[in-house]
C-alpha cells in the first residue's frame, strides 16, 4: 500500500519535475519523496556544515542525481532532486547546543517495473539513509578557527574544556550527487516522513511580502505564485499612476516658483524641485493652488479718493 505522505506530489511540483523530463509526465507516473541531505550537527567524522553552507547547498543540489553507494555509474542513477530548502525545527538542538538546521530535498523517480522494488524498500524504511558528495572550500577548526590546511594542532573528537573539537565545513564549491548508503556520516540524514513539511494554508500576498522583506526563503505554490504575479501587476499600474501624478505636481510647483522668484534661473528651480520629497512637493503645490485661487477684492467707491488716479484697490 502506497504511503501518501511520502509519495504524493504537492501543488505545483509536477511542473518542477517536468523541467527535467523530455516529455510531460503525469502525476501517476511519478513517485516523490522527501530526504534530509545533511545538517549543521556534528557528525560521526566530527565534522559539521555551517549554517551558511546549508543555504548555498540548497541551491547547488537542485537537479542532482540520487545513486547507490556513491558509485557513479549510469545504471545506479535512481532519482533526481527537483527542489531544496532549509529549515530549523523548533526546539531541536545540535550536540553542542546550537539551533538545529537541516537541508531537505524533494526527489522523484519513475514508477517503473525496474524501480518497483526500490520504491517498496523506501516505503518499508529499508532504503532510508543517504550521504552526499560535495566540494567545500573551507575546513576550519571549531576551537581556534584556523584552517586545517594550516596545520592546526587541535584534534577532532577531543574535548578542550567543555568544547568538542570538530571541523566546520563552509564555502561550498560544488555538489556532485547524493547516495543511498548503509551508514551515513550524518546520523539524521535520510528519507523520512517525519521531516515532511506540514501542510499549510495558502499565504496571502501580504504574508509573502513580509517574509521576503525579512530575508526568509519561501516556496510558493502555483496558486500563490499566480496571485503574487497579479498583485505585482496591480502595484506596477498604481506606481505608474503615482509617477504621473507626482510629475504633474512637480511641473506646477516649478511654474509657481518661477513666478514667485523671477531672478532665479529655470535650471536651478528644476534642480531644487527634483530633490524634493513627495510631501514637500504636495505642500508647495497646495500653497500655490491656494494662492492661485485668491480673489481680487474691489474697494468700495466711497473709500476711493478721486484725487488719486486709481481704478481699484486690493
Amino acid at each position: 500500500m502506497e504511503n501518501k505522505e511520502t509519495s504524493t506530489l504537492r501543488d505545483g511540483e509536477l511542473a518542477l519535475i517536468n523541467k527535467y523530463t523530455r516529455r510531460e509526465h503525469k502525476a501517476e507516473e511519478i513517485y516523490a519523496f522527501t530526504v534530509t541531505l545533511c545538517d549543521n550537527d556534528i557528525d560521526r567524522d566530527f565534522e559539521r556544515f555551517s549554517d551558511d553552507a546549508l543555504d548555498v547547498l540548497s541551491k547547488l543540489f537542485v537537479g542532482r542525481t540520487g545513486i547507490c553507494d556513491h558509485s557513479a555509474k549510469s545504471e545506479n542513477q535512481k532519482a533526481r532532486i527537483f527542489s531544496c530548502y532549509t529549515e530549523k525545527p523548533e526546539g531541536e538542538q545540535t550536540r553542542d547546543g546550537r539551533q538545529y538546521k537541516r537541508l531537505c530535498a524533494r526527489a522523484y523517480m519513475l514508477k517503473t517495473e525496474q524501480n518497483k522494488n526500490l520504491i517498496a524498500e523506501i516505503e518499508a524504511g529499508i532504503k532510508k539513509e543517504v550521504s552526499i558528495g560535495c566540494s567545500m572550500g573551507s575546513h576550519t577548526c571549531s576551537i581556534c578557527g584556523k584552517s586545517r590546511a594550516e596545520g592546526c594542532v587541535h584534534r577532532k573528537g577531543k574535548r578542550y574544556g567543555n568544547a568538542l573539537c570538530h571541523t566546520v565545513l563552509s564555502n561550498p564549491q560544488d555538489a556532485y550527487e547524493w547516495s543511498f548508503v548503509a551508514v551515513p556520516a550524518q546520523r539524521r540524514a535520510g528519507i523520512t516522513k517525519s521531516f515532511e513539511k506540514k501542510e499549510r494554508k495558502n499565504l496571502t500576498n501580504i504574508d509573502i511580502v513580509k517574509q521576503l522583506g525579512a530575508g526568509e526563503e519561501i516556496t510558493l505554490s502555483a496558486n500563490e505564485a499566480a496571485s503574487l504575479s497579479l498583485y505585482i501587476g496591480e502595484l506596477k499600474t498604481l506606481c505608474e499612476i503615482g509617477k504621473s501624478f507626482i510629475a504633474e505636481k512637480r511641473t506646477a510647483v516649478i511654474g509657481g516658483i518661477e513666478k514667485a522668484l523671477s531672478g532665479v534661473s529655470a535650471e536651478t528651480i528644476k534642480a531644487i524641485a527634483e530633490k524634493m520629497s513627495v510631501s514637500e512637493l504636495d505642500e508647495l503645490y497646495r500653497a500655490f493652488q491656494k494662492e492661485k485661487g485668491a480673489k481680487v477684492q474691489l474697494a468700495p467707491k466711497t473709500k476711493i479718493n478721486k484725487s488719486e488716479n486709481l481704478d481699484f484697490m486690493i
